[in-house]
């Protein structure tokens, strides 16, 4: 199965084949993606870095980067991306943190508000 019918990996639709669901996750990896020209260089692997990335900070589990590999590879979206991605992940996720200044707060705009645990858990 192929992502957008062929066309390049978003970073929500990254965040949606790692696992992760917040809505926060999509978000913020769009939004870290749009600002980052290093993520946008990488492609497909950009893409995923920052949806990871937004994973950390907005999903109540820890999604492992070896699942996400097997999740990225499983879609088929570049076979180039699942490969090398846990091994260049840490690697580019710094470049992308940087490039951001260590801002990783989304504006209020775009925050969304995670579901009430009680609904994680149903």
């Amino acid at each position: 199965k192929k992502n957008n019918a062929g066309g390049p990996l978003s970073a929500a639709r990254a965040a949606e084949l790692i696992g992760a669901e917040q809505p926060g996750s999509a978000a913020a990896a769009e939004y870290f993606h749009a600002r980052s020209a290093e993520a946008q260089a990488r492609g497909a692997l950009g893409a995923a870095a920052c949806a990871m990335l937004a994973s950390k900070l907005h999903e109540p589990e820890l999604i492992d980067v070896q699942d996400a590999q097997e999740s990225l590879e499983e879609a088929a979206i570049d076979e180039s991306i699942g490969e090398c991605f846990a091994e260049e992940y840490a690697q580019v996720e710094r470049m992308i943190v940087e490039e951001l200044d260590w801002c990783l707060a989304l504006p209020a705009l775009l925050g969304t508000k995670p579901q009430p645990l009680a609904a994680r858990n149903a």
